[in-house]
């Protein structure tokens, strides 16, 4: 890039969405502030991306790629929690835009579930915390999803179905533990997909 991101804060936010788009710049002049001050808050940084996402800002194929170029984030930004996070408030606020921008920097394929709802068919992307009905090797099991991992080229969804412990006078009665744990690749995803092994 031939020009200085910092003097085109200064000239005003429009004219930086023109160079770099209107994710990338609001996220950019948020950790700038005026006149190209750093700011390093954590929360602050992760709330500025989660607000665009929600505000259904629309979000370019490369703009997380983008943001790694340009801005000192990797601290709040690139961790894997931090990653998982914005692409939980994409998929639940439905910004199929910020989805599929997180999808690309990551090189990961989404897990979409179709469902009908008031005979309207439509689908949505699992993310961390989506509970399913999965047919396992135990048969049709409630679980949720709690990670995503790469293993080696591939990556996999982990789902666990879990039970409830009910000993009396214990500090964990009643906290849920884990009954089955399920490592999901893409292929067996839409193989039990089509077959209708797999369901809200």
């Amino acid at each position: 890039m031939d020009f200085s991101l910092n003097e085109l804060v200064e000239q005003g936010y429009s004219q930086l969405t023109k160079e770099i788009g209107p994710f990338v710049a609001f996220i950019y002049t948020f950790q700038r502030g005026e006149k190209g001050r750093i700011r390093d808050h954590m929360s602050l940084m992760n709330h500025s991306v989660n607000f665009a996402i929600e505000a259904q800002m629309k979000v370019g194929k490369d703009d997380f790629k983008t943001l790694e170029k340009l801005c000192n984030i990797d601290s709040w930004l690139w961790s894997e929690i931090g990653l998982e996070e914005f692409y939980t408030t994409a998929a639940e606020s439905n910004n199929i835009s910020a989805s599929k921008s997180i999808e690309n920097y990551l090189g990961r394929k989404p897990f979409i579930l179709h469902y009908q709802d008031n005979e309207i068919d439509r689908s949505k992307r699992l993310h961390v915390g989506s509970a399913f009905i999965w047919k396992g090797r135990h048969g049709d099991e409630k679980v949720k999803c709690t990670n995503f991992i790469l293993k080696g080229e591939n990556w996999c969804m982990i789902a666990c179905s879990y039970k409830e412990k009910t000993g009396e006078g214990s500090s964990e009665a009643g906290r849920p533990k884990i009954e089955h744990r399920y490592s999901i690749t893409q292929k067996e995803f839409l193989a039990a997909r089509k077959a209708g092994e797999v369901r809200f």
